[in-house]
């Protein structure tokens, strides 16, 4: 319907490929996955199984309407 939003919640794991930085937040050492992700800080991240459902999704949004949107979620956190 005209006006009206559809909101896609993904997790970032399922948007991007982070395996490698849930391994090593699953360690349960902080440091470690706090170096990982700050020596990782300027690179794009890779697309995971999510991205290209959501990507076409995000296609509908055109002419400045924001027909569809994206909440990220995730619980890794150091």
């Amino acid at each position: 319907m005209p006006g009206e939003k559809v909101t896609i919640a993904v997790s970032a794991r399922a948007l991007f490929d982070f395996e490698e930085e849930n391994l090593a937040f699953r360690e349960d050492d902080p440091a470690a996955y706090r170096a990982l992700q700050e020596g990782k800080l300027y690179l794009p991240a890779r697309p995971g199984a999510a991205f290209p459902l959501v990507r076409k999704n995000l296609a509908f949004n055109n002419g400045g309407e924001d027909d569809v949107e994206v909440a990220i979620f995730s619980r890794n956190d150091p």
